[in-house]
């Protein structure tokens, strides 16, 4: 008896108090293999509990390392692309500028190698680095086509596959190089005017999503909320 007490009290934090003094019934009213097959079935029941409790602890421990590591493999990822298109919209908005300065470099009797050098030591940004990495390239024996055609992938944008081209062409077809950046830098300047206006077109769409579930609500709290409170209380 004095056993199956022992045993009881281990768990007796983990039952019920009715259940606990059932047992302790039986066992005074004698009734001890009673008491011993109940003690035996709530040890079996806590040891099914205890076990579900492991399987779910582990299971939510594996959660939360694939979620981890899918958040922790998103976030650089994510950062990254920023980075990425923040320095493409400079080199983007930078390009125009740079074009004029080139063509009036090339018109002042300039090579474009020569103006590009000027360029680049007069100037500052992701662009002007760009033409720097590409001048290092033609000064290890590079030809210009060809690390210009880099500077296009590293860039990998629109723009500057279209500069590439037309230069590369011009160069080809012996035309002059200095309408030829003019002329690139007013396509620029037009592109980015027509791309600002694509923008501003899609501002009023993308206006309707706050409008509908911020303002809109807030607007029903304020100006009907105190009607419906004032009609409440005159019908009661």
């Amino acid at each position: 008896m004095n056993e199956a007490i022992r045993e009881l009290n281990a768990i007796k934090a983990r039952i019920p108090k009715q259940t606990y003094r059932t047992i302790i019934g039986q066992m005074r009213a004698g009734d001890l293999g009673g008491a011993t097959v109940g003690i035996n079935r709530l040890k079996k029941k806590i040891a099914k509990e205890d076990a579900a409790n492991e399987n779910r602890t582990f299971i939510s421990g594996l959660l939360t390392i694939w979620i981890g590591m899918i958040i922790g493999g998103l976030i650089p990822f994510g950062v990254l692309n920023h980075i990425i298109r923040r320095r493409q919209d400079l080199i983007t908005r930078q390009l125009p500028d740079v074009l004029d300065l080139l063509s009036i470099s090339v018109q002042a009797g300039l090579s474009f190698d020569g103006a590009l050098k000027k360029v680049v030591e007069r100037m500052e940004g992701p662009l002007i680095d760009e033409f720097r990495w590409m001048l290092r390239d033609i000064r290890m024996g590079m030809t210009r086509a060809r690390s210009m055609k880099f500077m296009a992938e590293r860039c990998d944008i629109q723009d500057i596959y279209l500069f590439v081209m037309s230069v590369t062409q011009s160069e080809k077809l012996g035309a002059s190089m200095s309408d030829t950046l003019k002329i690139q830098a007013d396509n620029m300047r037009n592109i980015r005017r027509q791309r600002a206006r694509t923008l501003a077109m899609k501002a009023p769409v993308k206006m309707v999503f706050p409008l509908v579930f911020c303002i809109f609500p807030s607007i029903f709290v304020v100006v009907l909320l105190p009607s419906l409170l004032s009609l409440k209380q005159t019908i009661g």
